[in-house]
């Protein structure tokens, strides 16, 4: 019977070595997805606060709607969400935000009577990177 060189016994030492760490993280992953909760489903990250003050917006969907108002408007270079929103977003204070807020009912009543559960028209289809909407084509 032969003995194996050293080489192959520090290959075989080393996958040893590797093999109850990588069972050990295993069983500690195993042991975390039991007993650590899970994320809530409600479409807020972990530590973020749910939003205070939807009225036409919902959780789910009010953060992928918030970012479109912005470029729609023309309003990124005077304040971006400032140009609506105070520091306490929940603020109705500005008249900017309540406006804001009946043009997005009204293209939420618009695209229900146009049916079909499509998006028929969006804050752009009136402003098209203006605060002012166009009210014709040729802006009379």
């Amino acid at each position: 019977m032969t003995s194996c060189p050293k080489w192959q016994n520090d290959i075989i030492r080393r996958m040893r070595e590797f093999w109850n760490l990588f069972s050990t993280f295993a069983a500690v992953a195993a042991l975390t997805m039991l007993f650590v909760p899970p994320a809530p489903l409600n479409g807020q990250e972990k530590g973020k606060a749910v939003p205070k003050n939807l009225k036409v917006l919902t959780p789910e969907n009010f953060m992928d709607q918030m970012q479109t108002f912005a470029a729609a408007l023309g309003v990124e270079s005077q304040g971006g969400c400032n140009f609506c929103h105070e520091a306490d977003r929940s603020l109705d204070t500005k008249p900017e935000k309540v406006k804001a807020r009946e043009a997005i009912e009204l293209v939420a009543e618009i695209n229900k009577k146009l049916g079909g559960d499509k998006v028929h028209v969006t804050c752009w289809t009136c402003h098209h990177g203006s605060i002012i909407p166009e009210t014709t084509r040729n802006g009379r």
